[in-house]
């Protein structure tokens, strides 16, 4: 049996199939052939549009994101206090320019969450930003802090995780 949620999330992905790789050849044409690797964090339905957020392993953030059919715009995002995506400034239109926003962080920016596969026995923590589980293919967010276990697995402990659209 399909919940709402998981119904709402199927069919928001079938309409926008072929997301991820828009978004992410957006971003490779600003890297400018520039070979980075690079994984999907985030997958944010917006009502007007798209989010797709991207991270490197030094955990900097890209995000390609679109209103309708309208061109992809690449912008630097950081998580901000309440745990959303917030973007950095403008959009980027080069290397030249992502390089000097990249130099400009502070310091002092909101960690960036990684996503760690799900196992037992580990502490994790509501944030901000929250800890972020893989688990039997998906992302779950952490609800409140607690110390993981078997039975307390995201897809049944609903109390403690939930699904995130990554």
């Amino acid at each position: 049996m399909t919940t709402f949620r998981e119904a709402a999330l199927a069919a928001w992905e079938a309409k926008h199939g072929g997301t991820e790789q828009q978004a992410r050849a957006a971003i490779e044409e600003i890297l400018d052939g520039y070979d980075v690797a690079f994984e999907r964090v985030a997958l944010v339905p917006r009502t007007s549009g798209v989010m797709v957020v991207f991270a490197d392993a030094n955990g900097v953030h890209l995000a390609a994101s679109r209103t309708g059919q309208a061109a992809w715009q690449v912008s630097l995002v950081v998580l901000n206090d309440t745990g959303d995506w917030a973007h950095v400034g403008q959009p980027v239109t080069s290397l030249d320019d992502l390089y000097e926003r990249i130099m400009t962080l502070p310091e002092d920016s909101p960690p960036v969450p990684s996503v760690l596969p799900f196992k037992a026995g580990e502490q994790v923590t509501n944030g901000p930003p929250p800890d972020l589980r893989e688990w039997q293919g998906k992302v779950y967010e952490v609800l409140q802090p607690h110390t993981t276990a078997a039975h307390w697995a995201p897809d049944v402990a609903h109390s403690l995780w939930r699904e995130v659209a990554a």
